[in-house]
Formats: structure tokens, sequence, C-alpha cells
């Protein structure tokens, strides 16, 4: 039973990918160093010299230390959908009204699409938070595809999750918080290009080699993060921040089911990031906060794609704006707390080319909402 369930699973991941409609590459590197809030990305995606919601289990688990009362949500949703998947339906929309059957309209809609990654997400993130302690559970299921004029697409898609448990403590009269993740990381699906033989083989029910499972990377593992943030001033809300996620690397045991496995994901490397926040106004009723991020310093990746700045204004306990610059596009976002209902929206553009800026068509805009029942 357990081997035609996981064989039907690997099906569908090729079903998946054949069915795919869309259109600069899935595949290049995408600076994607922790599970990312909606509420950071609307900031710019700068948080770890902030790391003040449940957020820092992700960010910086130093932040739980400073929590000031315990927060819990459990009915949750998150979604996520890029620019060019609207726009591509909207194209497809359009083609499918005019009537135009001709073989030269197709290949007019089809070249409009190439090169542009296509996406959407759906997941869950439920929490419990409270000063010094807490656990979430992260679960997401992506899906991107590329299609190229060379009769080729890249897809990366499959579910993921991502179950982070910390704790913090503070010192130095709440001058210096220290805190630590365990967490257990995981992942199933298909990353790779297919071209027009690979996909003729998944039609017909196998790979190159004779099996799906080639196709199919999948795994978990158990990694750590360390967090740390400093106040000069114990009385005011300049911090400095530094974290060190997944220490040491986070490596993957393969999936297995009989005498079938999947290939493992490759290891999570570590990802040395530090930050700044400093609230120019505070009062009472609201206030303004200013953060500076430069993200998995130590990755090999280029550094216009580290660079992080955002701002955040709060009025009261129910609104909360953001803005900000991430991998050099402008993001924003928008908290409301309303009776039992939070409401998260932001918009930011995430760069999957070698540096930020390199290819227009490898700017990949994206708009995420995260809706939840809390206490």
């Amino acid at each position: 039973m357990r081997n035609a369930v996981s064989g039907a699973f690997k099906k569908c991941m090729a079903f998946a990918a054949m069915m795919a409609f869309g259109g600069g590459s899935t595949l290049a590197e995408e600076l994607r160093w922790t599970h990312f809030g909606v509420r950071p990305l609307g900031m710019g995606n700068a948080f770890v010299g902030q790391a003040d919601d449940f957020n820092a289990l992700y960010y910086n688990p130093a932040g739980l230390a400073w929590l000031k009362t315990w927060t819990f949500e459990v009915l949750t949703l998150r979604g996520e959908i890029s620019a060019n998947t609207t726009n591509a339906v909207n194209d497809i929309s359009s083609f499918a009204k005019s009537g135009s059957g001709s073989t030269a309209a197709t290949i007019d809609l089809i070249k409009s699409q190439g090169g542009k990654p296509l996406g959407f997400s759906l997941g869950m993130e439920p929490y419990f938070v409270a000063p010094g302690f807490g656990f979430a559970l992260a679960v997401e299921l992506p899906t991107q595809f590329t299609f190229h004029n060379d009769i080729t697409v890249d897809v990366n898609a499959g579910p993921r999750f991502y179950i982070p448990a910390g704790i913090a403590g503070s010192f130095f009269r709440d001058r210096l918080a220290l805190g630590m993740n365990a967490k257990i990381v995981g992942q199933l699906g298909v990353n790779r290009t297919f071209d027009i033989d690979a996909l003729e083989n998944l039609s017909n029910g196998n790979s190159g080699s004779g099996s799906l499972a080639d196709y199919v990377v999948g795994g978990y593992g158990i990694g750590f993060d360390l967090g740390l943030l400093f106040r000069p001033d114990a009385k005011k809300d300049t911090t400095f921040g530094l974290s060190i996620l997944d220490f040491g690397g986070t490596t993957f045991k393969a999936l297995s089911s009989g005498d079938s496995a999947t290939g493992a994901p490759e290891a999570r490397r570590p990802a040395v990031s530090t930050g700044i926040s400093f609230k120019p106004i505070k009062t009472d009723g609201h206030y303004l906060s200013v953060n500076a991020d430069v993200a998995a310093i130590n990755q090999p990746v280029h550094y216009s794609k580290k660079v992080n700045v955002g701002t955040e204004y709060g009025l009261g306990d129910f609104l909360k704006i953001q803005g900000g610059l991430h991998q050099g596009e402008w993001t924003a976002g928008l908290q409301l707390d309303i009776v039992l209902l939070r409401l998260r929206l932001a918009t930011y553009a995430e760069q999957l080319g070698t540096a930020a800026g390199q290819d227009e068509l490898l700017s990949d805009r994206r708009y995420a909402i995260h809706m939840n029942l809390f206490l």
C-alpha cells in the first residue's frame, strides 16, 4: 500500500511538470536562506535586527527573549502568486476569447511567455510564541515553471515544511538577548529542466533510466539556528542583530519506501546574517521603525542580492504599514488586526538571475497574503 501511494504521488509530480503552462529560469539561484514571513517581506525582508514577532523563529531566535506577551495562531492560510502568472492567465484568456486558433497566433502567445518565471504557492503557518519560547509549523507548496523557446521547461515544485522550536534569554539588564532553535526541515518535489525527450518519457510513465523517482528528490533533516540581539541602552529601541541559521549545515536524509528511495535534496548551507533596527519615532500610540540587513553574508551569492532595507509604521495594535527594498526592488506591506482576524499583505520581487538587475525577465514580482484567526 505504501509503495502504491508513493508511486502515485511521484506520478502526480511528473504530471504537474507536463501540464504546466508558463514561461528567466526557475533553476537560477534564489537566495532562500530561511522561510520568509509576509510581514518581513513587506519591509524589504530586513528583520534580523527587529525580530519582534513569531517570525523571530525564522530570522533570529534571540527575538523571542524580548517578546512582551504570548500569541497563538492556528487557523492560518497563506497564498502567493507572481505577476507573471496573472499576466499569463490574462493573455491566455484574451487569446481564447479572440477565437484566433491559427498556428502563428498560438506560437506568438507561447513566445510572449518564454523565459518568464510563472509561479504560485499555498501554505499554512500555525505557531505559538511567548516571552523566551516558541514553536511553529510552516508548510508550503511552491510551484514554479519557466518555458523556453527551445522547447524546454524548468520545473520547481513540491511540498516543503519547516518546524522550528526555540528558546531565548535576556542578559545584562535586558541589553543582550541570546536564542537558539532546533528545527526539522523537509521537502519533496522536482527541481530540474525537462527537454522534449524527457517530457515524452514522462508521458509514457517512465524516465530515461526507467524510474520516475529519478526526477524526484525528497528528504528531511534536523538543524540548529543561533541568534543574538544587542541594544546599548535597554530603554531605547536601537538593536543590532546577528543570526547563524543552519549552524554547521543541515543535511537531508532521503525518503524511502520499500526498496525504492528518492534522491536527497542538497544540504542547507549555514547562513550568517546581520541587521540593525531603530525607532526614530515611538509613542504610546504609534511608532516608526527603520531596518537594514545583510543576509547570508557567507554564501557564494552576489552581494546585490543580500542587502535589504525597510521601514514600518505602526498605529496602535491594529495597523502596520511596511515598505522597503529587497534585492534592489521595492516592497510594500500591510497588516490589519480586526477582532479575531489578522490579515497580512505584501508584494516583493525575487531576483532569479546571478545578480540583482541582471535581466528584467528574471525579476519575479510576487504578491503574498496571510490570513488567520488569533488569540
